[in-house]
């Protein structure tokens, strides 16, 4: 705990509420992170969350070059995740691949339209393509660290076929070496789930790296 020193008193009280589990969270942006780095040096903690992409990559990259140790980074949704996505990667992957990946990835939110009406205001004719195109991203930045014989599970809450369906077949076609769909049991056996008045809309793809 010595290590943790060095923090404000508010970080320090946070830290400390979460030290066993190795947990720290923080919002904080640019250069709000210095003060940090050297007390993690020597502490047990393992896991910052911060609020901003270009933050979070420089917090992984930092912390995986100090302790020799990959660390995970939660950036916030949209193209900032998709953006720090890649480089958190290479910042912290130590090369030892996973054997399950769960890929719950930015899209429209079409599926939770019912909990959040605004979304039919907000979202505009591009927004499908752009989701589309940074969920191909992830998926490329993430199979790479899966391990062969590991599945990924895609998910999304959507019902648009371009983020969907459409999305994992456009990968399958790019990976049809080493990727192949495996079925769900329903009512996922096609991966939809359509909105109704029990529950919102979602779509699930579960993907073995061969």
């Amino acid at each position: 705990m010595s290590g943790l020193a060095g923090l404000p008193p508010w970080a320090r009280q946070l830290s400390e509420k979460y030290y066993s589990r190795t947990l720290a969270v923080f919002v904080l942006h640019g250069n709000g992170l210095f003060p940090f780095l050297d007390a993690f040096i020597d502490s047990d903690i393992q896991v910052v969350d911060v609020r901003n992409e270009q933050a979070g990559a420089y917090m992984a990259d930092a912390w995986g070059a100090m302790t020799g140790r990959p660390g995970v980074v939660a950036v916030s949704a949209g193209p900032g995740h998709t953006n720090a996505l890649t480089g958190l990667t290479n910042a912290w992957w130590d090369g030892r691949p996973f054997d399950r990946i769960l890929a719950d990835v930015p899209c429209s939110a079409s599926g939770v339209v019912r909990r959040n009406p605004d979304i039919k205001w907000l979202r505009r004719p591009d927004d499908i393509a752009q989701f589309a195109a940074q969920q191909a991203v992830m998926l490329e930045a993430l199979w790479r660290l899966l391990a062969p014989g590991g599945t990924l599970l895609y998910a999304t809450c959507s019902i648009f076929h371009e983020e969907n369906d459409g999305q994992v077949q456009a990968f399958l076609a790019r990976h049809a070496q080493d990727a192949e769909r495996c079925p769900l049991p329903a009512p996922l056996s096609d991966g939809s789930l359509l909105p109704d008045a029990e529950h919102d809309g979602f779509f699930y793809a579960l993907l073995r790296k061969i």
